[in-house]
């Protein structure tokens, strides 16, 4: 074996000697250092020269210019090989070794040459490439040589960080807060770190792994990947205490590189807290239009004494209640205020303070402790809406703001939410729009808008309208609605105007956000002008007389129209067979030979030909001239005609009544007829027009195929057709009697069509409304049952209608199933033949409109009947309610000012009540106006009357500046005419006060075109209508024409009149100041300069309390006292001594408090009440302690179910004895020098404690206290075996004592977290209290196992971890049986023992093992 060991040797080495190599051997080095870079050739074959470069990283290498040629390699001492060295660019050097003498480089391996390098300070393995080699052989071919690329590796040191600023960011006071901070070595050598200055206080740094072990300094770090690399550190924060913290570590290294060598300074950065959070409720329920309370919750670790905070909604249609905030707790003595603000965006926020008149607190856990109003109002989408929440302040006992966080709140509004539905659609800008189409004229159209609730709530709807009376909206209102349910509006529009576009809007009115939605209903309005054909029934084989009318808004000339009559389709089948060339053989004729058959128009011939190859099948129109087939008279509409086998179809339905064959292609003796014979027809001799309607008209008729037939009615003297509705012409419709009951026509319902209707205007315009028609004829019809009118019909009808208006479809039924309803008529109310009804459809339209005015009558009830053929029905009332056409009519706005009477003013006019003679076609109304309710108007004579004379000094209208503001309606008495009132008086005027009637409205009829005064301005437009003025000027802009502007009516216009509003027909100015003498009023008070008693000061009241003829606003000693105003203590009563008994600046005569006790002297029962005394409403002192006087301090009991907390009672003033009361205790005193008392032994629960003072009844303060204890010590442990550690959940205490194994933990907070050995550990809870108890627990963590095979035929192996050297094995059976129990050994060095199921038999087993660090229990399967 040893032999064949050597020759392998002998033989890879020879293998690895005979590999013709050039290397670049591997090396390691210093930074910052010269090295020599090796180079080794290998080469079985001697070479004469060699070239090569060598690539390497020129920014951390640089060549020294420095080589070594090694002679040995090269053959000696006797080797004169030379070396060139170029370094053709940084990193690239290019070799040449080479004899002058042309010796060779021997065969052989070993060192060729080294070359001199410098590396930088930057660490790292950096490859050296070899290439572009030549290497000459004595032949001058060139030696492939292998080329192996060397790695230098450069060793420093490389100072790495995971964190330069360690930040904790906030953190929970008392909390446990680590940070895991790594400083690593990247290098390839050993780092060096050292201390240079710690800052730390309030940062410890521990090993990471036990958190314990102080980290010293220096360090040596490892090079990067060898075990000790990199240096975890836990840093932990102190949080004993609140604050923001900031603190540095300087550390310095022995890293070359210049950007991290040297000091660099580490930060480490917490701020400490106390939670301390406002939360506002989320998504609190709210609707529109009502007032919705919202809550605010404090929760933290800390008591607040007061809070602050503002409210925003994030959309601006929330209101916030004002003064809306109120306190949800009431054991404390604060008060709360809330108001809304505006910010300097202009947003409204509601600001809520909260505070304690003598700092009382507020304990945690406070909860919710606000509630505040919002009400939102027009908002239409459903769900969430912000409330944010900015500026809080909680304040603790110590006057710090404490506030850690904030959350915003919303509200969740519940709303329905009305949406229009398709067929309406949104055109872009956010208008509903519904567009009808095409409907008729002057005709009944009935509609429906559809919408619904995309809401979160049940939607009203409470009114659907239209300002339209062409519009009717049917049904009830209030409408409820589901979230997302849909429903319709049915409208019937009966339009009536004459330009062909129809507009007008449908609003709703409901509890949604909107209030108000409006869809625009449009469409393209076409007179009615319609053929209808009475339904009719028919009877088999003869003549039926079809009546068709003509119903035309439009003068007609004639008419053109198609009329299909109606066409059954049935389907019949021949076989055909061929015995020779002579015949064809018809199976279902009993084998007849070229029987001739029958069919009608409409029927489907299916022949099957069997009669062979040579016998093609046709259906043709004729025969040729030698009587065989002709391939140009093919019948169209037949399916694989000239088939030899198969089905040749022939569609009848457009085959006119005719003789046709069937015919061999080949042989034209074989060959039949095809009669086909018409089941509907119309014989155009029979047709007869109606004459009422078509005196000199001429009626034509042609066949236009099987069914269809062409009418043509017209006059050759170009005569209309007489009147708008009524048969046109009788069509004799004739329907066959066939005795095949196979061919026969089914009795029942048939339509007959009315197409192509050309209907000619009078202009030959082509005026027809539809193009299509059609009825119903019904063959043998029946009646089981009676017809019905629906009974309580309701139709709407404006006034005022066009002729031949057809405004409502009287809706009717009949049960039988082949029947229809027809002839409409009326048959009571109609005595005046008002009304007219279609028979054929029951269409009311108006035949007298103008017995159709709201005015005379407003509403009909018309009797009407429907006949089915057989039965007419009863007799059922449609009542008609005519709506009224609003009047022409104008609105416009009055003015009227009063001026003062100013005792005998130079002119008077109390007779100036401008007037003219009223026309009787117009009345008047107050419309609106902000001084409406101050006047009354006379609806005939236009007289506008104050209700009560106005008063200058006390004026009424809304504005207190004597100007009276109105508008006005003129409508016009005249409904049926066009014409608009237009209003000739003056629009502004001024009357002297104590006048009632203000003045006379005079207005004139104008039509669109009438101009009365010849201005060339209509006199609708015309601000002067009654006084030319085509200037149109208007200097005050007040929209009356300057011409005829003449407010206080002294005959001179007010753009002359130097006193537009007093009557001053002299027009005198005596200062030549441009106002006149009647309006001089330099104060404006009302009062001519003439008569004012303080021209320069306004006094509208003329007050002169001396009667010095000097106003008190002028007067500088109002009382006449001689004491001037600025020093008088009672300025309106003359006291010349100027008592003042209490001295208080106010005059004894003046003053009705002379105590100053804010009780006035007429309700005083102590009138001389020392100052400053707290009185009652009677004026008389009573005793009060301040607010803050008596203190209670609260000490709980030490532990649950003992009796002993305390109360500890104190006082501020002793000056006084107290009496102290406490529930369930003896009263308690504090006398004499005394200041404080304390009631001991008490339990957990609220005591009232109220301080009372000896002597003095009426004085009581009472504080309501709660003695709390401790929680019940609880704890949630949680285990998690894979990663072995648990955590417990603590609740009961601030700090726990946690024992595991005898190793104690001091644990501040709620939470603890650590890792278990294997095996058992007993954990043992408790608080510094002794009577909380004591929670025990044991917890098991095991090893791992791994056992196999499973299933097994023998045994299974178990490998078992940890350090255990005996385990206890207990095999069960599936059944629980116990198989065996032993203690097995764990082998040393595998882990390994064994479960033995040989001798067992095929089935499941459980296996237990027991041990000190192991418990497992896993199931194996024997096979």
């Amino acid at each position: 074996m040893k032999r064949i060991i050597q020759v392998l040797l002998l033989l890879v080495g020879v293998t690895l000697y005979s590999q013709d190599t050039l290397s670049v051997k591997d090396g390691a080095y210093g930074y910052d250092k010269d090295f020599a870079l090796d180079l080794h050739l290998t080469t079985a074959t001697a070479i004469k020269a060699l070239q090569f470069d060598v690539k390497y990283d020129g920014n951390n290498f640089t060549y020294k210019s420095s080589y070594n040629l090694i002679k040995a390699r090269l053959g000696g001492e006797d080797s004169d090989h030379v070396i060139t060295v170029k370094e053709v660019i940084s990193g690239k050097l290019r070799i040449l070794i080479y004899s002058p003498s042309n010796k060779t480089i021997p065969t052989g391996n070993g060192k060729l040459l080294d070359l001199s390098l410098h590396n930088s300070k930057n660490y790292g393995n950096y490859s050296f490439e070899l290439a572009s080699v030549v290497a000459s052989k004595e032949d001058n071919t060139n030696l492939s040589l292998k080329l192996e690329n060397g790695t230098i590796t450069t060793l420093a040191p490389h100072f790495s960080w995971n964190n330069k600023t360690v930040d904790f960011g906030s953190v929970y006071k008392d909390a446990t807060a680590d940070f895991q901070w790594i400083i690593s070595n990247e290098g390839t050598q050993d780092l060096n770190v050292s201390l240079n200055k710690s800052d730390l206080t309030k940062f410890a740094l521990t090993q990471w792994s036990d958190k314990s072990t102080p980290i010293t300094w220096p360090q040596k770090i490892l090079a990067k990947g060898q075990s000790g690399d990199k240096l975890e550190i836990n840093v932990r924060v102190n949080t004993s205490a609140n604050g923001t913290f900031e603190e540095s570590l300087f550390l310095d290294s022995d890293d070359p590189n210049d950007d991290r060598k040297g000091v660099q300074e580490f930060k480490f950065k917490a701020i400490v807290y106390n939670d301390n959070r406002l939360v506002v409720q989320s998504n609190a329920d709210a609707e529109n239009k009502k007032t919705s309370d919202v809550k605010v919750s404090i929760n933290g670790d800390e008591d607040i004494t007061s809070f602050q905070f503002d409210l925003t909604p994030a959309n601006s249609k929330i209101e916030l209640i004002s003064k809306s905030a109120s306190l949800l707790k009431s054991a404390t003595d604060h008060v709360i205020s809330s108001n809304v603000r505006t910010d300097d965006s202009g947003n409204k926020f509601l600001r809520v303070v909260a505070y304690s008149p003598s700092n009382a607190v507020l304990a945690q856990p406070i909860g919710e402790i606000v509630k505040f109003s919002v009400r939102p109002d027009k908002i239409v989408e459903p769900g969430s809406y912000a409330i944010n929440v900015s500026n809080v302040v909680l304040t603790n006992k110590a006057l710090t703001n404490v506030s850690s966080a904030s959350e915003n709140g919303s509200i969740n509004l519940i709303t329905g939410k009305f949406s229009f539905d398709s067929p309406v659609f949104d055109n872009g800008s956010g208008k509903y729009i519904l567009n009808l189409g095409e409907i008729l004229r002057n005709s009944y159209n009935e509609k429906s808008i559809s919408y619904k609730n995309s809401g979160n709530k049940k939607l009203k709807i409470t009114s659907a309208s239209s300002t339209n009376p062409d519009v009717t909206v049917i049904g009830s209102f209030p409408i409820e609605m589901d979230p997302n349910g849909t429903a319709s509006q049915e409208i019937k529009l009966v339009p009536s105007d004459v330009s062909n576009d129809f507009s007008t809007y449908v609003k709703f009115t409901h509890d949604g956000g909107n209030e108000m939605d409006s869809v625009q209903v449009k469409g393209t309005l076409k007179n009615r002008n319609i053929l209808v054909m009475k339904n009719s029934y028919v009877d088999k084989g003869q003549v039926n007389t079809i009546p068709i009318s003509l119903l035309n808004s439009n003068k007609a000339k004639g008419m053109q129209f198609d009329v299909s009559v109606p066409k059954e389709t049935k389907a019949f089948t021949w076989t055909l067979t061929a015995d020779s060339n002579e015949d064809f053989t018809f199976a279902e004729l009993s084998n007849a030979k070229d029987p001739g058959i029958t069919h009608y128009v409409g029927d489907e011939i299916n022949f099957v030909n069997n009669a062979g190859s040579t016998h093609p099948l046709y259906i043709v129109t004729g025969l040729g001239a030698d009587g065989g087939y002709d391939a140009t008279k093919q019948l169209s509409g037949v399916t694989n005609q000239g088939a030899t086998s198969g089905t040749v179809k022939v569609d009848l339905s457009g085959v006119s009544p005719g003789t046709y064959y069937y015919i061999c292609g080949n042989h034209k003796s074989m060959q039949g007829t095809i009669t086909i014979l018409p089941k509907f027809s119309i014989a155009a001799a029979s047709s007869d027009l109606v004459t009422d309607r078509t005196s000199d008209f001429i009626l034509t008729q042609s066949a236009l195929g099987g069914v269809k037939y062409r009418f043509l009615i017209y006059s050759n003297n170009n005569s209309l057709l007489s009147g708008n509705s009524g048969d046109i012409f009788n069509m004799p419709l004739s329907i066959a009697k066939i005795d095949n009951s196979a061919m026969d026509i089914v009795n029942g319902p048939h339509t007959v069509s009315i197409e192509n209707i050309i209907i000619s205007g009078e202009d030959n315009a082509n005026v027809s409304t539809e193009s299509t028609s059609s009825g119903i004829i019904v063959i043998g019809g029946s009646s089981q049952f009676d017809p019905v009118v629906d009974p309580n019909q309701t139709a709407y009808l404006k006034e005022n209608p066009a002729l031949n208006t057809y405004f409502y479809r009287v809706k009717a039924s009949d049960a039988d199933e082949n029947n229809f309803i027809d002839d409409f008529t009326i048959v009571s109310g109609n005595d005046d033949g008002t009304f007219g009804i279609i028979s054929e459809n029951g269409d009311l339209f108006v035949a007298k409109p103008q017995n159709v005015d709201y005015e005379t009558k407003q509403s009909y009830s018309l009797g009407i009947t429907v006949s089915d053929g057989f039965k007419t029905s009863a007799e059922e009332t449609v009542t008609i309610k005519i709506i009224d056409d609003p009047n022409p009519f104008v609105v416009n706005d009055f003015t009227v000012q009063v001026y003062r009477d100013n005792k005998g003013g130079l002119y008077d006019d109390s007779d100036d009540i401008r007037t003219s003679s009223v026309p009787p076609n117009v009345s008047y109304e107050l419309l609106s106006g902000n001084d409406k309710g101050v006047f009354s108007i006379g609806a005939s004579s236009g007289k506008l009357t104050f209700s009560a004379a106005p008063v200058f000094a006390t004026p009424t209208d809304s504005n207190k500046n004597n100007v009276y503001e109105v508008t006005i309606k003129v409508v016009s008495l005249d409904d049926t005419s066009d014409e608009t009132p237009v209003i000739s008086s003056e629009k502004t005027v001024s009357i002297k006060e104590g006048i009632s009637d203000a003045l006379t409205v005079t207005s004139m009829l104008s039509s669109n075109a009438s101009d009365v005064d010849g201005d060339g301005v209509v006199d609708s437009l015309d601000n002067c209508p009654n006084i030319a003025n085509s200037n149109q000027r208007d200097y005050d802009s007040n929209g009356e024409g300057d011409v005829c502007e003449d407010s206080d009516g002294d005959g001179v216009l007010d753009y002359k009149d130097i006193c537009p509003i007093i009557p001053n027909a002299d027009q005198a100015d005596s200062d030549f100041d441009g106002i006149g003498d009647v309006c001089e009023d330099s104060d404006s008070d009302g009062v001519i300069d003439s008569l004012d008693n303080c021209v320069n000061v306004a006094n509208i009241d003329q007050a002169d309390l001396d009667g010095d003829g000097i106003g008190d606003v002028c007067d500088n000693d109002k009382d006449g006292d001689t004491i001037l105003n600025n020093v008088d203590n009672c300025p309106t009563v003359a006291n010349t001594d100027q008592a003042d008994a209490d001295k208080d600046n106010i005059g004894d005569i003046c003053d009705d408090d002379d105590d100053n006790d804010q009780v006035l002297d007429i309700n005083d029962q102590c009138p001389n009440t020392p100052e400053g005394s707290v009185v009652d409403v009677n004026g008389c002192a009573i005793f009060i302690l301040p607010v803050n006087n008596n203190k209670v301090e609260v000490t709980s009991a030490t532990c649950i179910g003992n009796t002993d907390g305390s109360i500890g009672l104190s006082v501020e003033d002793n000056s006084h004895d107290y009496t102290i009361t406490v529930t369930g205790k003896d009263d308690v005193a504090i006398a004499g020098e005394n200041k404080t008392a304390s009631v001991t032994g008490l339990a957990k629960g609220t005591y009232t404690v109220c301080f009372l003072v000896d002597g003095q009844a009426n004085y009581e303060q009472c504080f309501e206290v709660v003695i709390g204890e401790p929680k019940a010590l609880s704890a949630f442990i949680d285990v998690d075996n894979d990663k072995r550690t648990t955590n417990i959940q603590l609740s009961g205490s601030k700090t726990y004592n946690i024992d595991i194994n005898g190793q104690r933990h001091l644990v501040k907070g709620d939470n603890f977290t650590t890792t278990l050995p294997t095996g058992l550990s007993i954990i043992k809870i408790s608080t510094n209290l002794d009577c909380q108890g004591v929670i025990e627990r044991e917890i098991f963590i095991s090893e791992d196992i791994h056992y196999y095979p499973n299933p097994t035929d023998q045994d299974v192996s178990v490998h078992v971890s940890g350090q255990d050297t005996t385990v206890q094995v207990s095999v069960f059976s599936e059944k629980g049986d116990l198989i065996y129990t032993q203690r097995q050994q764990i082998q040393d060095f595998s882990r390994k023992t064994k479960i033995d199921l040989s001798r067992q038999i095929t089935g499941t087993y459980i296996v237990v093992m027991d041990g000190p660090t192991v418990r497992k229990t896993f199931k194996i399967v024997k096979r």
